[in-house]
């Protein structure tokens, strides 16, 4: 997985993450979403095949992210984006 060194995806209550994932391989969007799903974050597929996740716990999104892409053996690039 690649991220931004500076990037954080965990946050307070108050301060949730939005954070934009791409996968390498265009047919784990679904797979990706349901799996944040799970996890308690919103995950919207967006028509560019892009996931834009909000999270509201102070667990790192990043790291339950990185081992969904390791145990599926998919790139997934993270990035960091501001609410509208």
């Amino acid at each position: 997985m690649r991220t931004d060194p500076s990037l954080r995806a965990d946050s307070t209550p108050s301060s949730p993450a939005f954070l934009c994932l791409s996968l390498a391989k265009g047919d784990r969007e679904v797979a990706l979403r349901d799996y944040l799903l799970r996890l308690g974050a919103s995950a919207e597929i967006r028509p560019d095949l892009t996931i834009r996740t909000t999270w509201d716990a102070e667990d790192d999104l990043t790291a339950f992210v990185d081992s969904w892409a390791e145990t599926n053996r998919v790139h997934v690039e993270l990035r960091s984006e501001h609410p509208l």
